[in-house]
């Protein structure tokens, strides 16, 4: 007589499904994958080990800041590695990466005078962004601390004319650095506009009639 084999059932915190771990990686915006909280905590944790070996230079799972970080969710002002550096959960090996990091995008973003003075034209340097910025330099030490600190003195050298875009975001960048006397250097006349040059048209040479 043949032998009926019982059917088993998943163990929905050891095995997870596709969906189940995407979950623990990035979060959900809709229903979740689990049955309740509790499962997705506890699967959270039985696969911790394997799910942060993926995660460097100062980011983490949604798991870790849902289960483990007391925030139920990403840090909302500030950046991950950030809070991570503040908190103690960055080893020395893991800190020289974020700086690393952070260093490269700064070079490439602010490399020379010109690309800063865009940054502002163009509203992508902000008083807020400064303050990020100095926030940022203050956790990573001198080498950081030096590079804002340059970036700064480009700022207060810069004195944008009136006729420049974006003058109010300067106004606002000017003051966050103390300086509050007019930053618009005033002009005798209004600026005149550019005449548009018409390459002049080439005079039919008359075809002579004898």
């Amino acid at each position: 007589m043949p032998r009926l084999r019982r059917r088993t059932r998943r163990n929905p915190v050891k095995e997870l499904t596709g969906g189940q771990e995407l979950e623990l990686i990035f979060g959900t915006s809709g229903n979740s994958n689990f049955a309740s909280p509790l499962e997705a905590r506890a699967a959270w944790f039985y696969h911790r080990e394997r799910l942060l070996e993926d995660f460097t230079e100062g980011r983490r799972p949604w798991g870790f800041w849902k289960f483990e970080s007391g925030l139920d969710g990403y840090p909302e002002s500030e950046n991950q590695w950030e809070w991570l550096w503040r908190n103690g959960y960055l080893d020395a090996e893991e800190k020289a990466k974020v700086l690393a990091q952070w260093i490269k995008t700064f070079d490439l973003r602010y490399e020379n005078e010109r690309a800063i003075i865009t940054h502002v034209d163009m509203w992508r340097l902000t008083p807020d962004k400064l303050a990020e910025l100095q926030r940022q330099a203050a956790l990573l030490g001198e080498v950081a601390v030096r590079r804002v600190e340059g970036l700064k003195e480009v700022l207060r050298r810069h004195k944008p004319r009136k006729e420049e875009n974006r003058i109010r975001n300067w106004q606002e960048v000017k003051e966050f650095l103390g300086e509050e006397e007019s930053i618009i250097e005033e002009v005798g006349e209004e600026p005149r506009r550019l005449k548009m040059w018409v390459k002049p048209k080439r005079e039919r040479k008359r075809r002579k009639t004898w």
